[in-house]
């Protein structure tokens, strides 16, 4: 099969795997993102607070703590690959991050201080590259070319769909292995966009065992949760890490569908959400409003008319 070419899509409603190639100058990128089979299985659909962030899929078999474990390491991955595709769009303007003692310095200044950016000829982008300086003084200025940009640009694009809010829509759901593969395509874009790599200091900066091993390294987001703090609620009931997933649903259906949410250990238990929605509260509140203001007006006393006027008159 030619690398360029793309696989046929099955059909609405199955399981199936998704694509994505980046090609260029005899390089390719093939991301091979698998999606689960249609639901056969336990399904939590996992939220904080009242926002929908992803599915799992489990069985009533599995124990609390692999469940535990992975909805952690999905719920902080997402946050780690948000983070990376900010970064990416920063990195594809204006080139990679310079040395903390060069940032933020006024133009000429680092010249002064006799401070050189060691890392900046080692970490060239292919092609070549266009000057953009950085308004924050974080970044060297060195935006890739055109085609280099748009790759780093495809690929965080690729990487945010996967773990959007829509694939709950689409009923698809989200592993850790499929967080590692989507960690392993990013860095694959900046393997290509820089083949001697970034600066270690770099945000976008990854090893092969940095995607692999993600669910265990340490939280660098105040959002992230660490998997000894989690905990997980159903219908406002905890969830224990003890036992199997059919003893905490209290529930032995294999096509059980249920919502969680996800705290902090020192977050309590979530609040409820509220019945209807903000936009539904709003429209309430403006026709109250309108009828209150009628009652206070009055009725309005129509006009007689004009014949039966006249016979008073005379």
């Amino acid at each position: 099969m030619d690398a360029n070419s793309a696989l046929p899509l099955p059909r609405p409603g199955r399981g199936h795997r998704h694509f994505f190639t980046l090609s260029f100058s005899q390089r390719t990128i093939h991301s091979n993102v698998r999606w689960h089979e249609p639901f056969t299985m336990v399904l939590l659909h996992v939220k904080k607070g009242a926002e929908s962030l992803f599915l799992y899929q489990t069985s009533c078999e599995a124990d609390m703590k692999d469940v535990y474990y992975d909805v952690t390491s999905i719920f902080n991955g997402r946050i780690r690959i948000e983070q990376l595709c900010h970064d990416f769009e920063e990195l594809s303007k204006h080139g990679p991050v310079m040395p903390e003692e060069m940032q933020g310095l006024a133009p000429g200044q680092a010249d002064d201080l006799r401070l050189e950016d060691e890392w900046a000829d080692k970490c060239e982008a292919s092609g070549g590259w266009r000057p953009n300086p950085d308004p924050m003084g974080r970044r060297n200025g060195r935006q890739p070319s055109e085609q280099m940009e748009r790759v780093l640009l495809d690929a965080a694009a690729e990487a945010k769909t996967a773990i959007s809010k829509v694939q709950v829509e689409a009923k698809k759901a989200l592993s850790v292995p499929l967080i590692a593969e989507l960690l392993h395509l990013l860095r694959g874009a900046t393997l290509v966009v820089y083949p001697m790599g970034l600066p270690p200091h770099d945000p976008c900066f990854l090893t092969e065992q940095m995607c692999d091993e993600f669910a265990s390294a340490e939280i660098l987001s105040r959002e992230g949760i660490s998997s000894g703090e989690a905990m997980l609620w159903f219908c406002s009931r905890h969830l224990s890490r003890e036992g199997a997933v059919s003893k905490a649903l209290n529930s032995s259906n294999e096509k059980t569908k249920v919502i969680v949410k996800i705290t902090g250990a020192s977050k309590g238990p979530p609040s409820k959400e509220v019945a209807i929605t903000e936009e539904d509260q709003l429209k309430m509140m403006q026709h109250f409003r309108h009828r209150q203001d009628q009652l206070q007006v009055g009725p309005e006393i129509p006009s007689p008319p004009t014949r039966l006027t006249n016979r008073l008159t005379n």
